[in-house]
């Protein structure tokens, strides 16, 4: 088949934007074969997902050698039909080194250009990545590449998560809400007396129901909640892998996190959102969807009492919610 190649030197979190315009590009494309070349662990979910047909990292390119013909990334990226075969790099390339890359691959169909390009004039990033497509427009991806907001589904395991730390009182703990203290920016988080306020009235309306969980950039932020909540000592998850972390949020009834590469995943995977914005601009980058509930502070001085009162109404109204 054709393939599409998609080019994605980003973070988990802008990985997962750009997917409602990758699926896009795939409808508008059913035949071509869609290959993702971005964040690896995220390429593996989208794999399984079946948001892609094939998955390679992006630092595996190693930037002066991605030309060398012996490598098996080089067979598979290689364009075997140049009039139907597409690149589309989400970077800027004012050098012009991934043109003359996607050149000597075989492509005569290639766009190259970062979301974060000044001129563009859409506010949300989901909206930018399809404004790049548009502007870009020689023929190859024209305006009815509508973005797609399906929630993603996939073969991911139901069984606890795998691949780090999994610490409960029991092996039939039953977690229904999961907050996600830390982000990938210090200045994206509330602090630690927050969090775990707000985790200590959770707790006492559904013990041993609340968990912790880290991701790998933020590890730092979840020691401290856990020493303010020793006495109750609730489950925690860290360093999991991103594949039973998608099975894991699959089975929770409400996340609660900032800004973050885990708060895009959960709101992806359909898992009912309280979001927490400051200083970035949830117009800009607040994951979409009715499941999806942010509050904004720029100072970050949220009352716990009331994401308490409303972290409560959210699991009451939870299609999801198995436990009495």
């Amino acid at each position: 088949n054709p393939k599409i190649v998609v080019l994605h030197p980003g973070a988990l979190g802008d990985g997962l934007v750009s997917l409602p315009t990758i699926r896009g590009l795939s409808r508008h494309y059913p035949k071509h074969k869609l290959i993702w070349v971005g964040h690896g662990a995220l390429g593996e979910v989208f794999l399984k997902a079946g948001e892609v047909h094939e998955s390679f990292s992006f630092d595996s390119l190693q930037v002066g050698h991605v030309c060398r013909s012996d490598s098996s990334m080089h067979a598979v990226l290689q364009s075997c039909d140049s009039t139907r075969d597409l690149m589309v790099g989400w970077m800027n390339d004012k050098e012009g080194y991934w043109t003359a890359w996607a050149q000597k691959l075989g492509y005569s169909r290639y766009l190259f250009r970062s979301p974060h390009d000044r001129q563009l004039t859409a506010r949300h990033m989901i909206e930018r990545y399809r404004e790049v497509l548009i502007e870009g427009n020689r023929g190859l991806c024209p305006p009815p590449v509508q973005n797609d907001f399906r929630t993603m589904t996939g073969p991911f395991p139901a069984d606890k998560p795998v691949g780090g730390t999994f610490e409960t009182k029991s092996p039939e703990t039953k977690i229904r809400i999961l907050l996600h203290p830390g982000s990938g920016s210090p200045q994206k988080c509330t602090g630690a007396d927050l969090f775990a306020s707000v985790a200590r009235k959770l707790l006492t309306r559904f013990p041993d129901q609340v968990g912790l969980i880290s991701g790998p950039a933020d590890i730092q932020y979840l020691c401290p909640i856990r020493s303010l909540l020793i006495d109750l000592n609730p489950p925690y998850f860290e360093n999991l892998d991103l594949f039973p972390v998608c099975g894991f949020f699959q089975q929770i009834e409400l996340f609660i996190g900032h800004d973050s590469g885990l708060s895009h995943l959960a709101a992806t995977l359909g898992v009912t959102s309280l979001l927490l914005f400051g200083p970035t601009e949830p117009g800009e980058w607040a994951p979409r969807g009715p499941h999806v509930h942010v509050r904004r502070d720029r100072d970050l001085q949220f009352s716990p009492d009331d994401l308490d009162r409303l972290a409560e109404q959210l699991v009451q109204k939870n299609p999801r919610n198995l436990v009495a």
